[in-house]
């Protein structure tokens, strides 16, 4: 086996051994050898997004309403709109918008483990379905999960 060789396939193994830890973590039955995952692949639990629903009527729901559709200068978190603006994004993106913006008046004062339950009903409430596991709170973990806003 060649230097470059070697140094190629070493590079390629450090590249996909996060997504692969990652797919390890969940529910293996699903992801089995698949190289990385969508929303569409159960990445969050029903009890998550339960707290991610009452920590949303706490901090989000003045702003984003009830029904996730905005209002004035919030962001419709629902719907066609959402769905199409966050397609082909990371969960890490979105995960990361809420940390650095909000809420509007103080960004920055959520903790990443609310964050990442908010995220996980905001992706219940459209629709995505919930597996065994809470999503994860680690950047890489959320970057290896592609929104896909269409089943596939």
């Amino acid at each position: 086996m060649s230097g470059s060789f070697r140094t190629t396939a070493l590079f390629g193994a450090l590249i996909l051994l996060p997504t692969y830890a990652f797919v390890g973590a969940h529910d293996a039955s699903p992801h089995d050898g698949r190289r990385s995952l969508t929303t569409w692949d159960s990445v969050f639990s029903v009890e998550q997004a339960a707290r991610g629903q009452a920590f949303y009527a706490r901090s989000c729901q003045r702003c984003h309403t009830a029904t996730l559709t905005g209002a004035d200068e919030a962001a419709p978190l629902a719907g066609g709109t959402f769905m199409s603006n966050w397609n082909g994004q990371t969960l890490f993106t979105l995960h990361d918008r809420i940390i650095s913006s909000m809420p509007s008046d103080t960004p920055g004062v959520y903790k990443k483990p609310d964050v990442a339950d908010v995220v996980a009903y905001i992706l219940s409430f459209n629709g995505f379905p919930a597996g065994k596991n809470a999503l994860p709170v680690a950047d890489d973990s959320l970057k290896a999960i592609a929104f896909t806003s269409t089943k596939p």
